[in-house]
């Protein structure tokens, strides 16, 4: 790599490598063969590789350190030369300096030769069209974080080069730069992430055409993410180097930093930065004390990092699930199996059904908004998971289970449902692992709603978790029946929930039939602990209905407001006057109860001599705008411009 001696402001002497000129000439080399196939796959040519000399001339320093500083080669830095007859070859210079001799061959016979700074050896990398004069490589999102510099590994400049009548080879940087200060009281940071406000393409494949007088570079398949690291341990104090694509960002920029904890703290600006949208640019970014950075968490950078991320007792991390993909406002639509991040402007959809292991994750505390626009039909596999966590995740479909399945997981979700299912096993001999919903609000769209049903014989569920949820009903419907576990009628032909947990939810206006849970198989453990019920009104009242009971029960604690009717729990042997819910004397709610705004804590409730935390245990907000957004609230900081 180049090594640029940078004097800075102040007079600070800094060694920072860099690439932007290069020398190339050539030192003589023995010949040798290589067999390369033709067109004709039944065929191949024998193909001789030539030694070939080049000589440089420099681009111009302007816009790269402000004019200050001398760029030269390191001695073993290498580039990747192609030639019109398909050839593609590494060519490694013995000394650096700033003209500097690199040797290395050719095809035999080949005309055009165009040069490519880092070495790339991967088939990624290749002249896709000798006659239109077209290159393909990649910048990688995920770069090498050396202090000081943006020469070394993953993340270098882009330098390309067309030789000219003369072999002479003239690179030019197609990328520009973002320099970052790393505090010195901050050593326990493990990576740096840059992601524009708008989602701007950083990163990514690329194609670079030198058909006109300058090169031109158009991206292929887009990354929205640059993050610099150097692998587990800690970056030490000091500046590194985003190397990005040209780019202006609208909206600015956040750069978040992740802890080896696993935590992350975060600075953003929302200053529109015009100076990058050029190649070979670099933007010097204020240095800022660590107490400039806030609280932050983004479940993207977490799993990049390597780090666990648990929805619903579901844990996984980049070696368990790989091949993340992150949605971009152009690449929404999710059409097949995946591990998927939604950041928060992207409204993605879900346009399929047939699914065997889907996980959709909301990046950042907003809660994206994805529309399964069919209904999802798990296979038949004793392994598959489906897990949507911390999205705002809209549907007027059922999810239909086709067979065996291990994990549906619903976590920290605000839940919009228009159906009278949620899940619905009837006709379908499935069984299920787990069935979570959990830390979620469900807003019901439809008058008279079945949550989970079934009546098929054989279908199962061997753990139901309902944990830390609000129940609420669309406005303008009026709730005729709800019933959160339902089996239908028949003994014989019945879902069967082996293990059942319904704690600390909240269901609001839900209006309760009559059944809460009804089963004809006996379960092995029910417990329905800390609910709270408002204003459920039936002439039936509020029951927990078990036709069979189960041989572990424990149904304390739970309470209602403003209900009417018989407000107890029938067994179906009969009534049990010890599993009476408890009346509550006072509103738990707050004055600005608004499950739909995600306001929707409630007060302790006393009863007697106690005071129970009971119903849904939420963060208490001030206001629709700032609920569950908390980690979101890191302040804007201007970087400063060039």
């Amino acid at each position: 790599m180049f090594w640029m001696n940078w004097i800075g402001k102040g007079g600070i002497v800094m060694k920072t490598r860099s690439f932007f000129m290069l020398s190339l000439a050539v030192m003589a080399m023995s010949c040798a063969k290589e067999v390369l196939p033709e067109n004709n796959p039944e065929e191949n040519v024998e193909l001789k590789l030539v030694p070939m000399e080049f000589t440089t001339a420099l681009e111009t320093k302007a816009g790269i350190v402000d004019g200050e500083g001398t760029v030269e080669w390191a001695a073993n830095d290498q580039i990747t030369v192609f030639d019109n007859l398909g050839g593609k070859n590494t060519f490694t210079t013995a000394v650096g300096g700033a003209t500097s001799v690199f040797t290395g061959e050719v095809t035999e016979g080949a005309t055009a030769f165009y040069a490519l700074y880092p070495q790339r050896t991967s088939t990624a990398s290749v002249l896709l069209d000798p006659e239109n004069e077209v290159i393909n490589s990649k910048l990688f999102p995920n770069q090498t974080a050396v202090r000081g510099s943006y020469a070394k590994g993953n993340g270098g400049a882009v330098m390309v080069a067309k030789a000219d009548a003369e072999n002479r080879l003239y690179f030019k940087n197609m990328t520009s730069h973002i320099r970052f200060t790393l505090a010195e009281d901050m050593t326990d940071v493990k990576s740096i992430t840059l992601m524009g406000n708008n989602y701007e393409i950083l990163a990514g494949t690329y194609k670079v055409d030198f058909s006109g007088a300058e090169p031109v570079l158009t991206v292929d398949k887009p990354e929205t993410y640059v993050t610099l690291s150097n692998g587990d341990g800690p970056l030490a104090p000091g500046d590194y180097f985003f190397t990005i694509l040209p780019v202006e960002f609208e909206a600015g920029f956040t750069v978040i930093l992740s802890k080896t904890d696993g935590t992350q703290v975060a600075k953003k600006t929302t200053k529109e930065i015009t100076s990058l949208g050029t190649r070979n640019k670099v933007l010097p970014m204020a240095a800022l004390p660590s107490s400039e950075y806030k609280s932050h968490m983004n479940y993207f950078v977490k799993y990049n990092d390597g780090f666990d991320i648990t929805f619903g007792g579901y844990t996984f991390n980049n070696k368990t699930q790989t091949g993340a993909v992150r949605l971009t406002p152009t690449s929404k639509s999710i059409t097949k199996d995946g591990f998927y991040f939604v950041p928060s402007s992207v409204a993605a959809t879900i346009d399929y059904n047939s699914l065997a292991s889907l996980i959709v994750i909301g990046e950042d505390a907003e809660k994206p908004k994805v529309t399964q626009t069919k209904s999802p039909q798990p296979k038949d596999k004793a392994d598959g998971v489906l897990i949507f966590a911390n999205l705002d995740y809209a549907t007027d479909k059922r999810i239909e289970p086709k067979g065996a399945f291990s994990k549906i997981i619903f976590d920290g979700c605000n839940v919009s449902h228009n159906n009278g299912f949620f899940m619905n096993m009837n006709g379908i001999a499935a069984k299920l692992v787990d069935f979570v919903i959990k830390d979620c609000d469900v807003q019901l769209g439809t008058a008279s709603t079945n949550f989970v049903t079934g009546n098929t014989a054989n279908t199962q569920i061997d753990n139901v978790t309902f944990d830390n949820n609000v129940f609420y009903v669309k406005e303008g419907v009026t709730m005729t029946g709800f019933r959160l576990l339902n089996d239908g009628s028949s003994m014989a032909n019945t879902v069967k929930y082996k293990n059942v947990t319904m704690s600390y939810n909240t269901f609001d206006k839900t209006e309760i039939n009559g059944q809460m849970i009804v089963t004809a198989i006996a379960s092995e453990n029910v417990n329905v602990n800390f609910n709270v019920f408002l204003e459920n009104n039936t002439s039936n009242g509020l029951k927990y209905i078990l036709k069979t009971v189960p041989t572990n029960l424990s149904v304390k604690n739970n309470f209602f407001y403003k209900g009417t009717g018989t407000k107890g729990v029938q067994m179906y042997s009969g009534n049990d006057n010890s599993l009476f819910p408890k009346e509550s004397a006072k509103d738990p709610r707050p004055d600005n109860w608004d499950p739909a705004a995600g306001i929707c804590y409630l007060n302790s409730i006393t009863y007697g001599e106690y005071t129970y935390s009971a119903g849904a245990q939420r963060e208490v907000v001030a206001s629709p705008e700032t609920a569950n957004y908390a980690a979101a609230n890191y302040v804007s900081v201007d970087y400063g411009t060039l």
